[in-house]
């Protein structure tokens, strides 16, 4: 579907003079997203278009049978496309995050080597969101010279804007730490309330920004562990309107139990902010070097997180200092590092194709 988070990517893919990029959607913006504050778009960009998820889309390309596919995730339709990619010796490569540490997985594992097989015989690649993507890719026996990173990339955010006046109003001048995204069970809000309740003064506030999707048991929550006074939960924000949030933040945390990637912490990388994320967030492993720009902690470890937490209580410069550094590490996920980072992929899987034949 269209994204807001891709589309900074693709135009740094459309200026370069060595790419000539057409992508199509099959999918349209979800009522879920629409909830977290995206937007539909009243038009796409130049090159970009919605298709109907069938084998007739690739004659929208003419050329489609020359060109490099970049094939991001795996369901029914795009299993109809890599076979007719197979048959027709097309170029493709698979895109994709690392899997759910579920029960589900495991039963699914046979079938993702089957896949892992097919892309190490077929594909000309595989680009992994993240070094946790790459593991499991190996695992499905993915050879490592056919796999390369491509995480998602963010434009910054603007620091030039109005602060959030109801986040504002609420601090009254006192320090933030911030969560953005859904409030659900596998976000891992429970831990971060736990561990907010630990903290040694009332010199700052938990701002939660977001759709509930758990029927208000954080807000119960929050009282039973006698916190509510210093909880704000803001709801739901235009995607346009993150920054006016995350611009108040003094600490950008993301305590998810499970994330492919978490592309929030790049937003709040591009904004200085320091961060602390659980390990189970894809991002964590490039986007936080540990004691420098943040914490990364274990899902599931309200400890571990309210230690984290603490630091930054118990030493009032260290945020500003963490900040400076997330926005050092945010540069080399810019939009135009990752398009470098697609080309010369690219340029290497063909050139060791061309070798091969």
């Amino acid at each position: 579907m269209p994204s807001h988070h891709q589309s900074a990517f693709f135009d740094a893919l459309r200026q370069r003079e060595d790419v000539d990029l057409l992508v199509r959607y099959y999918g349209t913006v979800t009522p879920r997203r629409v909830q977290l504050g995206w937007q539909v778009p009243s038009k796409l960009p130049i090159g970009e278009m919605t298709v109907e998820p069938n084998l007739d889309a690739l004659t929208t390309i003419p050329d489609w049978q020359t060109r490099i596919h970049i094939i991001e995730g795996r369901d029914g339709f795009r299993r109809q496309l890599i076979r007719s990619f197979c048959e027709n010796k097309v170029c493709w490569i698979h895109w994709g995050e690392r899997g759910a540490r579920r029960w589900s997985m495991c039963f699914r594992f046979p079938f993702w080597c089957l896949y892992g097989r097919l892309v190490a015989k077929h594909a000309l690649g595989a680009f992994a969101i993240g070094a946790q993507a790459a593991k499991d890719f190996r695992l499905w026996g993915i050879p490592g010279h056919k796999i390369a990173f491509l995480p998602y990339a963010v434009a910054p955010l603007s620091v030039h804007t109005k602060p959030d006046e109801k986040i504002e109003r609420f601090a009254k001048g006192r320090k933030i730490f911030m969560y953005c995204g859904e409030l659900s069970p596998h976000k891992g809000i429970d831990v971060l309330l736990q561990s907010f309740a630990s903290m040694p003064n009332d010199e700052w506030v938990l701002i939660l920004v977001g759709p509930d999707r758990f029927d208000s048991r954080y807000q119960a929550l929050a009282q039973r562990l006698g916190i509510q006074s210093k909880i704000y939960f803001r709801g739901v924000l235009p995607a346009d309107h993150i920054a006016n949030a995350m611009i108040l933040a003094n600490v950008f945390i993301l305590p998810s139990r499970y994330d492919g990637w978490g592309v929030v912490l790049n937003e709040a990388a591009s904004m200085a902010k320091a961060l602390i994320s659980t390990t189970a967030c894809g991002a964590a492993d490039h986007l936080i070097n540990n004691n420098k720009n943040g914490y990364s902690v274990q899902p599931n470890d309200f400890q571990a997180l309210a230690k984290a937490m603490k630091s930054y209580v118990y030493n009032p410069l260290l945020d500003y200092r963490h900040g400076q550094q997330s926005l050092v590490i945010f540069r080399e996920f810019s939009p135009q590092c990752n398009a470098s980072r697609l080309t010369n992929a690219l340029f290497y899987w063909l050139k060791g194709a061309k070798a091969a034949s």
